[in-house]
């Protein structure tokens, strides 16, 4: 199966090139989801479109009860090779693939929530939202593309996932953390400290990327 997205083409060659990614944005990484796992729930966490991996690892690494998933079977075979539970998974129809309910549901550069389709934006949002116990926290990392304005049409601003978020009224804004000034390329284990808080602090002025944090609103 091939599949259109953000890096090009899925196809079963894809866990390879995705396997040099995460090693190329390991040390970023590491420290990223160190600084932000205050924004956590503790508990549990179902990491939607995992590829490899790699970030399933580090948050197990971080004391989370991690589920690794994504919807291409090539992913979830090799997420399970290397230890993880996993499962394939639709994030537009999470209740059809497990019953259980998450602390925690994180979508890093997830397509259905970033694309401009309101209507499998908010089908997504609402598979989640089933999906998540009473105050679970949706962790929403996207890529800020308001410095590519062919990438504008294809994908939603901040600004506009939010306004669906406040439309939708089944979560509320807990915090959106700008984040990511330097390439990834830069960090290496010696300075990895350094280039994460300049990530943190001048992304301020140019982010490349957005945290979003969400919580399921009670009763909603």
């Amino acid at each position: 199966m091939e599949v259109p997205v953000n890096y090009g083409i899925y196809d079963n060659k894809s866990v390879n090139t995705w396997k040099i990614k995460a090693m190329e944005r390991i040390f970023r990484d590491m420290e990223f989801y160190s600084k932000i796992k205050k924004y956590f729930n503790s508990g549990s966490v179902l990491e939607l479109g995992s590829a490899v991996g790699n970030i399933a690892k580090i948050l197990e690494d971080l004391g989370f009860e991690v589920v690794a998933s994504d919807y291409f079977d090539f992913f979830v075979d090799y997420e399970r090779k290397i230890g993880l539970e996993a499962y394939k998974i639709d994030a537009t129809e999470i209740s059809n693939y497990t019953s259980k309910k998450f602390d925690n549901i994180l979508g890093q550069g997830l397509s259905p929530i970033m694309r401009r389709d309101k209507e499998i934006i908010k089908k997504t949002y609402l598979s989640i939202h089933k999906a998540l116990k009473d105050n679970g926290r949706l962790i929403m990392i996207q890529t800020a593309y308001l410095h590519k304005p062919s990438k504008r049409k294809t994908y939603l601003s901040k600004d506009e996932q939010l306004e669906i978020v406040r439309e939708m009224n089944i979560f509320r804004v807990v915090k959106v953390i700008k984040h990511q000034f330097v390439h990834h390329k830069f960090y290496s284990y010696f300075n990895k400290r350094f280039l994460s808080y300049i990530d943190f602090t001048l992304a301020q002025i140019l982010p490349f990327r957005h945290v979003i944090i969400l919580e399921k609103l009670p009763n909603s």
